[in-house]
């Protein structure tokens, strides 16, 4: 299955199978296992940290792009080139935050993520051009951009890692 969303429930779809995946990694892993390195920069934690802003970021591009605002992508302070430091600085913010907490914000989130898709009609999760800081594609690419493509890298990235501590 493409992971490029076609429909509505292909998105939803793509969502609610990678986030159940990350899920079922994440749900049980304690304090300790959150520190465990899944790269050269991040720990588990950290990737779940960076998945949270991710899915704050997206719904605020959609409810921002509703009430006809423009702004640049992905933050005020950062472009795509610099996704790094990006992603850098919004682990240096959340280091003292606890897994569980993370954790809980991400299934938050993603349930928000959810009803806000359910909000949105076919026309403006499917059309181009519907939101100027949408470019050339369809909202819904971009709602998969930062949620279920999220989920997918960071499922093989804490599996890996688990794995490799010897966790799975």
């Amino acid at each position: 299955m493409s992971n490029i969303p076609q429909n509505r429930e292909h998105l939803l779809d793509l969502i609610t199978g990678h986030f159940r995946k990350l899920w079922k990694l994440i749900e049980k892993l304690d304090e300790a296992q959150a520190r465990i390195s899944v790269d050269d920069d991040f720990t588990i934690k950290d990737i779940i940290v960076i998945r949270v802003w991710w899915l704050q970021a997206v719904q605020r591009w959609i409810k921002d792009g509703q009430q006809g605002k423009t702004f640049p992508l992905p933050s005020e302070d950062f472009n795509w080139q610099q996704t790094p430091a990006l992603n850098r600085q919004t682990v240096d913010q959340h280091s003292s935050s606890k897994l569980s907490e993370a954790r809980e914000q991400l299934k938050q989130l993603n349930f928000e993520l959810l009803q806000l898709i359910d909000s949105l009609s076919d026309e403006e999760l499917t059309k181009s051009g519907q939101f100027e800081w949408a470019g050339k594609w369809p909202v819904m690419r971009w709602i998969s951009v930062g949620s279920s493509s999220q989920y997918d890298g960071a499922a093989k990235q804490i599996r890996k890692a688990l794995k490799r501590e010897g966790c799975l």
